[in-house]
């Protein structure tokens, strides 16, 4: 379509000769053959980096509410980029032609229109993909009663971007973990590259859950709002050692200036995203049931590694025990997301109301600037949570900042408490806060996704009565 429109277009100002066939290579528009370009390498340019995100229909989600399968625009498939290509040339010819700027407006609109399309198919087969009924890959007993498994669901479409150096042969495919017991609720989905030798490779910047971004989203853009050393963590990337003015030569990574605790594991996505989004960063990940870990780390390529720890256990006894060890040195976190449920599909009440997690607040578990994160279900009283934190952070000696919640696609609530930074502002005043920090640490964390997609909707903040 893209490439019919703009020759059109070029014919009609008398476009002709030959021209440069135009592509997208590393994320760079650069010259050379359409049909030569590797798939992997026909990847969005950067301003559509920033600009474009596709949304599927609805699909279950580990507790109740709904969740939206996502297609990460991190390339397209062979058709829609090669396509994409013959567009370009077609423009790329219009410029060697010296053809005025209404006609490359024209065939960017086309290119982009391309775009649309396929992505919508391929939506929808991603949508068919992860969704369905899949193919059972493990069960696992839990603990606690019942049983949970993993199905396999394949991407051909192979929609994310392969790790460099993946065989060409290397498929992608979706694992899903479900309760049986629950079996329409998504406990998590991961993506995962598997290798001609059956050996899974996990995608880590791939998170098809949309309430998984929001929550990564709101996370670190809250750390950054209250001058947390998100942009510090992250500076083994690219573009954050462009943000900290290093040195195009200093090719060491910093130490550790963060560390965030994850309770409630699911398939791994959050805390693998974090580790490899933030080099500078420690991720503590705490599961209750250890069959979750076991089928986590087998079927769904999870692995722990040197900055990324997990615990079996109670995750409000962690975060206490790790208060008492580090609180009176400047305290244990920079963040704690907690994305746990009951098997009533709540959170659970320890970690909003008084007790062991309060007690953890209230010994020091927080660091000066630091946030709580946690995913709570739409329609959800938010005041005893809030009340409960900020009571806990005052014990601690710490300044309780802002409370306030963002609406992920799916509904649920992605309910924020600072500690330290500003502790009052306006609607207006700090969603703008917000919006500038969600593109300092997108920007910093090189991510797929965008992260002001979360601040659509209204920030609601919350202010205490007394």
């Amino acid at each position: 379509v893209a490439a019919a429109v703009a020759a059109a277009v070029s014919v009609r100002f008398g476009c002709g000769g030959p021209g440069a066939a135009t592509g997208f290579a590393g994320g760079h528009w650069s010259s050379g053959s359409a049909a030569r370009v590797a798939p992997q390498a026909l990847q969005r340019p950067p301003l559509l980096r920033q600009l474009l995100s596709i949304r599927g229909p609805p699909s279950g989600r580990r507790a109740p509410g709904t969740a939206v399968a996502a297609l990460p625009f991190d390339a397209l498939p062979l058709d829609a980029a090669l396509l994409l290509a013959d567009a370009a040339e077609v423009m790329a010819e219009a410029t060697d032609v010296g053809q005025p700027v209404p006609v490359l407006v024209l065939g960017v609109l086309a290119v982009l229109f391309s775009v649309g399309l396929f992505v919508q198919g391929a939506t929808s087969q991603t949508r068919a993909g992860f969704l369905s009924e899949g193919e059972v890959v493990g069960r696992f007993t839990m603990e606690g009663g019942g049983s949970l498994r993993v199905t396999r669901h394949p991407d051909v479409a192979r929609s994310a971007v392969m790790p460099p150096g993946t065989p060409r042969d290397a498929r992608q495919e979706w694992r899903v973990m479900r309760f049986e017991q629950c079996a329409k609720y998504l406990q998590g989905v991961s993506k995962v590259c598997v290798l001609p030798d059956g050996r899974l490779q996990l995608l880590e910047e791939v998170l098809s859950l949309p309430y998984n971004r929001s929550l990564v989203a709101a996370t670190l853009t809250s750390l950054t709002a209250i001058g947390a050393p998100v942009l510090e963590a992250a500076a083994g990337r690219k573009s954050s050692a462009r943000l900290l003015k290093r040195e195009e030569g200093d090719q060491a990574l910093p130490k550790e200036v963060m560390r965030i605790l994850c309770v409630g594991l699911g398939s791994g996505a959050v805390p693998a995203f974090f580790a490899q989004a933030l080099p500078g960063c420690h991720v503590d990940v705490v599961e209750l049931e250890p069959s979750v870990v076991q089928a986590a780390c087998k079927d769904m390529a999870f692995q722990p590694g040197p900055r990324l720890h997990v615990a079996t256990g109670d995750g409000a006894a962690f975060a206490l025990a790790r208060a008492e060890e580090f609180g009176s040195r400047g305290g244990a976190y920079d963040a704690v997301v907690v994305d746990a449920f009951t098997s009533e599909g709540s959170v659970p009440e320890v970690f909003w109301k008084s007790g062991v997690f309060a007690d953890a607040l209230g010994k020091g578990l927080l660091r000066e600037r630091a946030v709580i994160a946690v995913n709570f279900l739409p329609q959800t009283d938010l005041t005893p949570a809030y009340t409960t934190y900020r009571r806990s952070l005052q014990e601690a000696g710490r300044t309780p900042g802002m409370s306030f919640s963002l609406t992920a696609e799916e509904g649920n609530l992605m309910t924020i408490q600072t500690c330290g930074g500003p502790t009052t502002a306006s609607q207006e005043d700090w969603k703008e806060t917000l919006t500038q920090s969600a593109r300092k640490a997108q920007l910093a964390v090189v991510s797929p996704f965008a992260f002001t997609e979360v601040l659509m909707d209204p920030v609601r903040i919350w202010r205490p009565t007394s």
